[in-house]
């Protein structure tokens, strides 16, 4: 349910996973961390418009695995992404399937 209503409202502020990415990750680093989606404004709609907190969001995170605390993924020219965090890729899957 948690991920459900996350995708909501994701898609609901958002055009697309384009647009939602260039807010989370607008230095340009090319993955974002779970506190990057945990400080966005959907969050704050989330929060004001259903039950689900922060803490949901955080247990959806852990118990999907979503941030993985190892990270075999590559982007762009051979980088690979630091531990806890995801590429575009994996972020458009997730949130915009």
């Amino acid at each position: 349910m948690v991920k459900k209503l996350t995708r909501q409202y994701f898609k609901r502020i958002y055009r697309g996973p384009e647009q939602a990415w260039a807010e989370l990750d607008f230095t340009g680093r090319g993955y974002i961390l779970k506190e990057d989606i945990l400080n966005n404004p959907v969050m704050d709609q989330m929060a004001s418009g259903s039950h689900i907190t922060k803490e949901d969001v955080l247990l959806m995170f852990k118990t999907g695995n979503m941030f993985p605390a190892r990270s075999d993924e590559l982007v762009g020219d051979g980088f690979r992404i630091p531990s806890g965090s995801i590429s575009f890729d994996m972020f458009k899957k997730m949130f915009f399937p």
